[in-house]
């Protein structure tokens, strides 16, 4: 259990984190954006949109693997 409480740390960290960190990256570049950049806006949007999907597809994945057997064995 030790092994794998380690290895799930670490992907939380040295994935999600930094993905979390890409986000935040591109929220920041939007927000010094003038109004007149609307093509620019769009584009960030959608950069974070596809970003936060993948992320919450890995999330769903990495707790499904974390649940109890015992959830599975009783439906």
């Amino acid at each position: 259990q030790e092994e794998e409480r380690t290895r799930v740390a670490r992907e939380l960290h040295d994935d999600l984190t930094q993905r979390l960190a890409a986000v935040a990256i591109v929220a920041g570049r939007l927000q010094n954006l003038t109004s007149a950049d609307a093509q620019q806006w769009r584009e960030g949007l959608d950069n974070i949109k596809q970003k936060m999907a993948s992320l919450s597809t890995d999330v769903h994945v990495l707790s499904r693997r974390l649940h109890p057997s015992s959830l599975d064995d009783l439906g």
